[in-house]
């Protein structure tokens, strides 16, 4: 039984090698990288600060723009949710989504508001990976 397991074992790993390395060169030529227009940016220190810091002043000018509801202040009411926007190159807003809803659609609908509001943003940095860049914010409502 010994003999039987390396024998199985070297006739799977011979089968699947030359599969993989006679796919490799073709996937990954230099003249693909050339020809292909959406191949990715790059990434630098400098912009991948660049981008977090662009992405904590869209945040910022957000949470600027945020006001509690009158209405669930008076009913003493709670809630959180979150937002997925694109901005565009130019940092206007393209989209803007709720993806995770909260309880009470007036917080939904401050929070529309305030993104609508505090754009447009300032155009997009240089070395940017994704046009539109696409936010996550997540905005939570809580009384003190």
């Amino acid at each position: 039984m010994e003999n039987e397991q390396p024998t199985d074992t070297s006739e799977l790993t011979s089968d699947e090698v030359p599969e993989v390395a006679n796919e490799l060169p073709s996937s990954t030529g230099a003249d693909t990288v050339e020809e292909d227009e959406d191949a990715p940016v790059m990434i630098t220190a400098e912009s991948l600060m660049a981008t977090q810091n662009y992405q904590r002043s869209v945040l910022r000018g957000v949470y600027q723009e945020l006001e509690y509801p009158s209405s669930a202040q008076r009913r003493n009411r709670e809630g959180s949710l979150s937002l997925s926007i694109a901005i565009n190159a130019n940092g206007a807003v393209s989209k803007i989504e709720v993806t995770e809803s909260a309880q009470y659609d007036v917080f939904d609908e401050a929070a529309i508001v305030a993104i609508e509001n505090a754009s447009p943003f300032d155009p997009l940095p240089q070395g940017t990976m994704e046009v539109p860049m696409v936010l996550e914010i997540p905005i939570a409502f809580r009384l003190q």
